[in-house]
């Protein structure tokens, strides 16, 4: 009862608090809702009504500002008066000069106070004019049931959540979900010792060998296998250090893979669901990024910046020269090229940016306008508050959205400190620049670059490129967890599109692809570390 006052009351509450507020206004609720699942554990309530108010918290807790910022956005540009969206744009273009200031570190104080002030008043007016659009808060009613009739016949939802019990140690639990159960079932796994014991930190490729496979399989797995029948579909939220993890790409002990036995499709939320189960139609037309030009002198980009209205908002594939600049990824253009030709053959209409055409201005100007494929091969990047220190670029930020993202043309001037031409973007495209934008026409993004589904792990979930582009409304990602071959990984991505335009089902391609560069290059660190999510 306790639970459900205090969902209730930011559900009718979360409405009237500005974007600014949000955060700590939902952190003060969550920490309550989160542990739940804690104390169903204590009280070996882990199959019953209790269980179900557990799970139906942890639902309503995961991804909330999240969806709130993107139903919010929506009912903006839908339901908004011209006066509403003209007042959003603006609060967007304010936050972009917020960013350029801050990345000075310390400088133009006074101006940077003068913006907020003028960010909060926007924020605030279209909080109460927001009060007059249609609920946007409508999916915070998604529960336990309406999950549960989702599943067909067989099929496994596994939502872990991690939490802190009182010795003080982290520990992992999940929630399996049938549709046959009256109740979620409470299973507790492992602690974050024995995962940080099978997850070596910086080679995270190692896992997927055969002995620490077989021990993760174990660890992981053997618990949940008894409530899945073999070839049937599993649904899986991965919570805390298990964003790190590809289920499918575990070693069962006889040379296949677990996800050879299993269909599993990867979510951001459990909520996802019903967009997976969702049929969208946005033509065919798809926009690629590669081959891409780093280095560019301050008239090629000012002349490619004129091209758009869009205004402000083993090599490896992050690999830095001795200079600290992006070097330039050969095998990028060839896979544009290649998966050009294999679209076009297929009637897809086609637009290809490379060299100095893919500006930080082309890709902006996508927003509200996105292709049903969005492909971009270039460096990717995640850094940690700590790690950041070492780039003047990022120096002074510690939001995880602004410490991940990608690089596109020019991208190199900015990230040296050089000047750049008035009005011209720099070609370092954060997740916060993303999750901005309007990409809810794009069922596909592929992204070709390393550490692409890395970010800053918290209970509202993965911040970085993953919730960027979710927040813009895309549907299917594919990402990867580790800096990964440039020549393999254009193998990997063309594989991928020719099944792809053969069968029209992206999870199915994306499994065909895996296998064949699997069979090509046996060491895990070639394939196991690209995933889908939905």
């Amino acid at each position: 009862q306790a639970a459900q006052w205090l969902q209730n009351m930011v559900k009718s509450q979360l409405r009237y608090v500005n974007s600014a507020e949000r955060g700590s206004f939902w952190n003060a609720a969550m920490e309550k809702l989160w542990t739940m699942p804690f104390f169903a554990l204590q009280a070996e309530a882990t199959d019953n009504a209790f269980t179900e108010a557990s799970y139906n918290a942890l639902l309503f807790s995961k991804s909330l500002l999240l969806e709130t910022e993107k139903s919010l956005q929506k009912a903006i540009q839908t339901e908004g008066s011209p006066e509403d969206l003209e007042k959003f744009k603006n609060m967007l273009e304010l936050k972009e000069q917020t960013s350029a200031l801050y990345r000075k570190y310390g400088a133009d104080s006074d101006t940077l106070a003068v913006l907020n002030d003028r960010i909060q008043k926007l924020d605030h007016e279209l909080t109460v004019r927001s009060k007059s659009y249609a609920d946007y808060t409508r999916f915070l009613d998604w529960d336990y049931q309406q999950v549960r009739k989702l599943l067909k016949d067989n099929e496994l939802l596994v939502d872990f959540v991690d939490y802190v019990p009182q010795k003080g140690k982290t520990e992992y639990a999940a929630f399996l979900i049938r549709k046959d159960h009256e109740y979620p079932l409470l299973l507790r796994l492992f602690t974050q010792k024995e995962l940080d014991d099978l997850m070596p930190e910086n080679a995270l490729d190692l896992l997927y060998g055969a002995t620490a496979s077989e021990k993760a399989v174990k660890l992981f797995w053997d618990k949940i296998r008894p409530y899945v029948v073999e070839g049937a579909t599993v649904y899986y939220v991965p919570s805390g250090k298990l964003y790190q993890l590809a289920w499918e790409s575990l070693s069962t002990g006889d040379g296949s893979l677990l996800g050879e036995h299993y269909r599993f499709v990867r979510l951001s939320s459990a909520r996802e669901i019903a967009r997976v189960h969702a049929v969208r139609e946005s033509g065919h037309s798809a926009v690629l990024y590669g081959g891409l030009q780093y280095d560019m002198t301050g008239d090629e980009m000012l002349a490619e910046s004129r091209k758009y209205s869009a205004g402000p908002q083993m090599v490896m594939r992050s690999t830095l020269r001795g200079d600290s600049a992006f070097v330039a990824l050969p095998e990028s253009g060839e896979e544009v090229c290649q998966i050009a030709d294999i679209l076009t053959s297929r009637k897809y209409q086609v637009q290809v940016h490379e060299g100095i055409s893919g500006t930080e201005e082309s890709f902006l100007s996508l927003s509200g306008r996105s292709p049903r494929i969005l492909h971009l091969a270039t460096h990717g990047f995640y850094f940690t508050p700590s790690e950041a220190v070492s780039y003047d670029y990022l120096r002074g930020f510690r939001d995880a959205m602004y410490l991940s993202g990608l690089v596109l043309s020019g991208g190199n001037a900015v990230w040296q400190g050089k000047q750049l031409p008035e009005g011209v973007l720099g070609g370092i495209l954060t997740a916060q620049d993303i999750s901005r934008l309007d990409l809810s026409g794009t069922e596909l993004v592929v992204l070709s670059a390393c550490q692409s589904g890395q970010g800053k792990v918290t209970p509202e979930g993965l911040f970085g490129l993953q919730r960027a582009f979710k927040k813009a409304g895309a549907q299917t990602l594919v990402m990867t967890l580790w800096r990964v071959s440039d020549r393999v990984t254009r193998e990997f991505m063309v594989s991928f599109y020719k099944h792809l335009v053969h069968s029209e089902d992206r999870r199915k391609a994306f499994e065909e692809a895996r296998q064949e560069i699997r069979d090509r290059y046996p060491e895990p660190f070639y394939w196991a570390g690209f995933v889908m999510i939905d």
